[in-house]
């Protein structure tokens, strides 16, 4: 997505990571993705937004440097999707021992 002269990236995480992330910022060679969907299939129900000028057109890439917490423009806790119909090894797994409170609906 294109906003503000900048392309968004994301990246999905556990929370634990996502703690981590939010003091620390991302490490060098921290996948990023163009989709939402893909995050919350690959890396986890937490998920980063950070706008890039540049940007790779492949669907994932790695960061080449550290990023900066401030440059994170939201972190948003996506409750895990339930797929019907799809084949097993398609569907992502729990992030945590924590993480299926979230398919009970309890906030983590």
């Amino acid at each position: 997505m294109t906003e503000n002269n900048g392309i968004w990236a994301y990246h999905g995480t556990n929370k634990e990571n996502a703690l981590r992330i939010i003091k620390t910022g991302f490490k060098k060679g921290t996948h990023f993705a163009h989709h939402l969907e893909e995050c919350l299939e690959f890396g986890g129900s937490w998920v980063f937004r950070i706008k890039w000028e540049n940007k790779p057109d492949n669907w994932q890439f790695l960061n080449k440097r550290h990023i900066s917490p401030n440059r994170i423009e939201r972190l948003t806790q996506y409750r895990p999707i339930v797929r019907i119909g799809t084949q097993p090894h398609l569907t992502r797994k729990i992030d945590s021992k924590t993480e299926h409170y979230n398919l009970l609906g309890k906030p983590l």
